[in-house]
């Protein structure tokens, strides 16, 4: 049912980034790693700054065994989460960088050591 929803988001508003991602989210988790791919990739076409799915591609190159994409695409949220000072959501005001410790801890699950970022 989401995927069908996303898709109407999707066809109705081309610059949805955030649906973009959660189709590929909602396409990984089903074990369809090769749509999901497409729909990150689309994501970050339109945000190439988009932590969500930097974070959600990188765990999908980890389910792949993609281990060098995966190491990659840390590095590559590791250098936008670098310029995160603050954040605010619904619970306040935030630090640090929640998707790239979601995948620090996808590489440790995977038993995969967590790359080196430079």
């Amino acid at each position: 049912m989401a995927i069908a929803d996303l898709t109407m988001v999707v066809l109705r508003r081309p610059w949805h980034d955030n649906a973009y991602n959660m189709l590929g989210y909602a396409w990984r988790k089903l074990g369809n790693y090769e749509l999901s791919l497409e729909y990150f990739h689309a994501a970050l076409r339109l945000n190439p700054r988009h932590r969500g799915a930097l974070a959600y591609m990188g765990a999908a190159y980890l389910d792949m065994g993609r281990t060098s994409d995966a190491n990659a695409t840390y590095r590559r949220l590791a250098k936008v989460c670098g310029t995160i000072v603050m954040g605010f959501d619904n619970d306040g005001w935030k630090t640090g960088c929640k998707q790239l410790e979601a995948l620090a801890a996808a590489f440790g699950e995977h038993g995969i050591p967590t790359p080196p970022v430079s």
